[in-house]
């Protein structure tokens, strides 16, 4: 959703929005463009006759007090796939879809699409500058290079060269995102399969997490 926020205050829309916990990178990005709420949580006072429309997010629930206050006064409401069929349904849309590569063809296809000047909108969920590629779950930059985020083995959530150096961050355990989430069973069912992979690139074998992690 923070993705759809900055593009939106880029194009000249004033953006409000809540969520109940909000991670890196979307903190430090929407911090960058002042989008980042005073504090996390669900105020009604913030819904209001003034705004134009209501962007759920897959975090609010039926009970929530945002949502509820908006169908108070019937603003227009959308779920995050619907408002973006409405501001692109007057452009010629492609949708990449499937189970493995969608990031890694998208990605390509922008390439392409830069490399002969046809400008191009495109929503992707993850941050700009950077994506995930399927294989060993590395990120990219533009012209396909290596990137500087990694996915986190814990919470398949990204982490920065910042949060490597956090005392939450676990090779293949945990990550600042999901430390104090996890149980100790589940930490140390993830210490193990670390302790597998470790030992197979120690011995120049494939491990069964090959395709996984690097």
């Amino acid at each position: 959703m923070h993705n759809l926020a900055i593009a939106l205050h880029n194009g000249g829309h004033i953006i409000t929005g809540s969520d109940d916990q909000i991670f890196e990178p979307s903190r430090g990005r929407l911090a960058l463009k002042g989008l980042l709420p005073e504090a996390e949580g669900w105020y009604s006072e913030k819904v209001h006759e003034g705004l134009d429309a209501i962007i759920l997010g897959m975090h609010a629930r039926a009970d929530n007090p945002e949502l509820a206050r908006a169908q108070e006064l019937e603003l227009p409401i959308f779920s995050y796939p619907e408002f973006l069929y409405e501001i692109s349904k007057t452009m010629t849309r492609v949708v990449i879809a499937g189970s493995h590569g969608k990031t890694t063809t998208t990605a390509m296809v922008l390439h392409v699409m830069n490399h002969v000047g046809q400008p191009t909108n495109y929503m992707v969920g993850l941050w700009k500058g950077e994506c995930f590629v399927f294989d060993n779950r590395i990120s990219l930059q533009h012209g396909l290079k290596v990137g500087t985020y990694f996915m986190c083995s814990g919470c398949r959530k990204p982490i920065s060269p910042k949060d490597k150096k956090s005392k939450k961050y676990e090779e293949g355990v945990s990550c600042p995102n999901c430390h104090d989430n996890l149980t100790e069973t589940q930490k140390a069912r993830f210490r193990m399969r670390q302790k597998q992979i470790n030992l197979a690139k120690k011995s120049g074998s494939k491990h069964i997490f090959q395709k996984e992690f690097k």
